[in-house]
């Protein structure tokens, strides 16, 4: 339910909405917001990533009264990070434009791989930039995890469709009977 609310916003929001926004000045904008928003998390100290989550209680957090205005700040944060990137976006097509289709398997497959590379210790931040390496391994993630291969055989259990598989698999049929048919030629 934390990241719900992103999710949403990406469901309502539109090309056009999101492109008509797109002038210089707003685009200034967002650089600032982007390059403060890394000054400040650079020179502060590290906010704990329990926070970041949502799955722990306030009074868990140490944060009874004041938790609420907290996560309330969080969220804003991280909405204007949001908006910022997406005001950044380009309007034309690159060979990884169409990664962006597949977000709710990236969503719902990435906690298998993240939970795998706590437990193994592999995701320790020790210092603000160890975020670097972060950024690169969530990359990696999802480029995996909006993967044409992931996309075709998590399908049944994302979408509970099995159109991926049988298209494939009747491709795949399709192929094999025209090299049968060449071999015995």
């Amino acid at each position: 339910m934390v990241f719900f609310p992103f999710f949403l916003i990406g469901y309502w929001l539109s090309k056009e909405q999101l492109f008509n926004s797109q002038t210089v000045n707003k685009k200034a904008v967002a650089c600032g917001i982007l390059v403060t928003v890394f000054v400040v998390s650079y020179v502060t100290p590290t906010i704990p990533a329990d926070w970041l989550f949502g799955s722990q209680s306030y009074q868990t957090l140490e944060a009874s009264l004041y938790g609420g205005l907290f996560r309330a700040a969080l969220y804003g944060i991280a909405a204007l990070m949001v908006f910022s990137v997406l005001i950044l976006v380009p309007r034309q097509r690159f060979s990884f434009t169409s990664l962006g289709q597949n977000t709710m398997y990236v969503y719902l497959l990435h906690g298998v791989i993240i939970q795998y590379g706590r437990q193994a210790k592999l995701l320790a931040v020790d210092h603000n930039l160890d975020t670097i390496g972060l950024a690169v391994i969530a990359a990696a993630i999802v480029w995996f995890l909006s993967s044409k291969w992931v996309q075709l055989f998590a399908q049944p259990i994302v979408e509970l469709q099995t159109s991926g598989i049988q298209h494939w698999w009747a491709e795949r049929s399709k192929k094999a009977r025209y090299h049968f048919k060449e071999k015995s030629s």
